[in-house]
């Protein structure tokens, strides 16, 4: 399953706002059909001071939107375009024990559709 331009657009835009230079990204809460978009985030600093710890996208959309989120579309946008967006090993952590159905993220060379293992 691959999501549509338009929500992919959505996505580079969110991830474009983040204040971190070193990594901008964002994740998009989406309904079954990756058509409609239930939340979205990017990531930011603690208390917005620079070289500090991030709160990452995938936390922000989670403490947004409390609900089942059937698919989970997160982001990395480099400047030349789409970079790896596997989530780091906190995240995934965080994912397996959320309401969260599957997820949708870059590995570089396509957009890979996996089911997050509770």
């Amino acid at each position: 399953m691959r999501p549509t331009a338009v929500i992919l657009k959505l996505a580079f835009e969110e991830a474009r706002k983040s204040p971190v230079t070193r990594s901008k990204m964002s994740a998009l809460a989406l309904d079954y059909n990756c058509q409609n978009v239930l939340a979205k985030a990017h990531n930011t600093r603690f208390f917005g001071q620079p070289g500090r710890w991030t709160i990452h996208a995938e936390e922000r959309v989670l403490n947004k939107y409390r609900g089942h989120i059937p698919v989970l579309l997160i982001c990395r946008v480099k400047q030349l375009g789409w970079g790896i967006s596997k989530p780091c090993a906190k995240c995934a952590s965080l994912l397996s024990r959320s309401r969260v159905g599957s997820i949708i993220y870059y590995n570089g060379s396509k957009w890979v559709y996996e089911r997050v293992v509770k």
